[in-house]
């Protein structure tokens, strides 16, 4: 088994400036920008020029469309959200490790479905991010997926127009970027487009009904905060399915249905 160790070289030149951007910008805390530089070179070393690049591009996109709608995101991430500004090395290691560890599981057995489960997994972060990104800063009307209520902008299980478009075209962003390199076809790009798009559906299902919802005593708001004004009350779900736990799960979700979908067009 031989390493193509250009990419891995170009990887880690990348991966320094990330941590100097990323540390610079206040995207990443320290500890998550180091932990994201290792990932990127970690990538490339299991997929080369296209594990590095299916990393790399959402990861700059992501920072590039933060700046918009930026403060009133920010706003609402400090009302609804534990986590707000800049991101931890838990978030990156929700959002990156899944399909890092899938990538390393196909590099070792050479099979195709499994990168593009990766890819899937991948894509399905950057999806969910990007709606809540742009549901949150430019959406109009925002509904429970479940019951078609009237929904606080920025809770889980929300979902309006603007940020369901842009989810999927996150998910095509990202499911495209093998395309590019010539690592699978069109066929998968659509199995992976679909796995991460069905992914962020299933982020939504769970955030509107087991992910823990709580109310603050004192203000009476809605969030996902453990402590507003004071200690807030669960009201919904369990106290251990939080955001990041949703995400995990949702992750693996549209890696697993990418990934079949994947393997279906493959090798039948």
């Amino acid at each position: 088994m031989t390493i193509d160790v250009i990419p891995i070289y170009i990887a880690t030149a990348a991966a320094v400036v990330v941590t100097v951007v990323a540390v610079a910008f206040r995207l990443l805390t320290l500890p998550a920008a180091i932990t994201a530089a290792v990932i990127l070179v970690a990538s490339a070393v299991f997929w080369g020029y296209t594990g590095f690049a299916v990393y790399a591009i959402p990861f700059l996109l992501n920072g590039a469309l933060g700046a918009i709608g930026k403060k009133k995101r920010k706003e609402r991430e400090q009302k609804l959200h534990e986590h707000s500004g800049r991101r931890g090395l838990k978030q990156v290691l929700v959002n990156g490790g899944p399909a890092l560890i899938i990538m390393c599981i196909a590099f070792f057995t050479r099979l195709d479905a499994l990168y593009a489960a990766a890819v899937a997994a991948l894509a399905e972060a950057f999806a969910d991010s990007e709606a809540g990104d742009f549901g949150m800063a430019f959406g109009g009307k925002t509904v429970n997926i479940l019951t078609f209520k009237s929904a606080e902008k920025g809770l889980s299980g929300g979902v309006s127009a603007e940020g369901s478009v842009a989810s999927v075209i996150a998910a095509a962003i990202v499911a495209a970027i093998p395309v590019a390199f010539n690592a699978y076809d069109g066929a998968v790009f659509g199995a992976v487009a679909a796995g991460a798009v069905l992914g962020v559906i299933t982020d939504s299902v769970l955030g509107a009904s087991v992910q823990a919802l709580y109310r603050c005593p004192e203000c009476k708001t809605l969030t996902e905060k453990k402590f507003c004004c004071r200690r807030t009350q669960l009201i919904r779900g369990s106290e251990r399915l939080n955001n990041d736990a949703v995400n995990i799960i949702s992750s693996l979700a549209g890696a697993v249905l990418g990934g079949g979908f994947a393997a279906l067009a493959l090798y039948l």
